[in-house]
């Protein structure tokens, strides 16, 4: 990866599913020497995004929490909260808020050429890749959109949520499918 911006964007997308890597993973990683990923990380450190440790690097204590109040979901305009937000990133660097995970997916089948797909794991409130989470839809708990989507870093959280607070455990595909269908039915009504 040559360029400089994106190496560090995918260092920062790394580092919100990780918490912290080292310098070595950073290199192979990326397939850069390690004095590239050293510049690449001073970069981030003088911006304040991240925090050098000894041997590796993790991010800085305010770049943990997004200003995510502040923004505004990019499908349905509402407000943006740390404990449901989405976040995509694309290839060019752009980045889209949603509100929950509901909103994410259906931006997720919107925008093309997403690099990295970023939610908040419902229980813990750590940020978990879109890709590897699984959801539970439909449950009695409804933070925001309708169907309501919760996003879990693992089956065993969501199948004990579910089980209290009932709903649907998913994957991602099955998680879009069910939107998708969602969207038609109340079209269709």
């Amino acid at each position: 990866m040559a360029i400089p911006t994106e190496r560090q964007a995918k260092i920062v997308d790394w580092l919100h599913e990780d918490n912290s890597l080292t310098i070595k993973v950073l290199a192979e990683r990326l397939d850069v020497s390690l004095m590239t990923v050293h510049r690449d990380l001073d970069k981030l450190t003088r911006e304040g995004i991240v925090r050098k440790v000894h041997g590796g690097v993790m991010l800085a204590p305010q770049a943990m929490q997004t200003n995510a109040l502040e923004n505004r979901c990019q499908l349905c305009r509402g407000r943006v909260p740390n404990r449901t937000a989405f976040t995509l990133t694309t290839k060019a660097g752009e980045r889209a808020d949603a509100c929950c995970p509901h909103c994410g997916l259906m931006l997720l089948q919107q925008i093309e050429e997403v690099s990295s797909a970023l939610t908040v794991d419902y229980l813990y409130g750590r940020r978990v890749n879109v890709y590897r989470a699984i959801f539970v839809i439909d449950s009695d708990v409804r933070v925001c959109c309708i169907p309501s989507v919760l996003c879990f870093a693992a089956a065993e959280d969501a199948i004990k949520f579910q089980k209290g607070f009932g709903g649907k455990v998913t994957d991602l595909t099955q998680a879009q499918q069910h939107l998708l269908d969602s969207h038609l039915h109340m079209t269709q009504n």
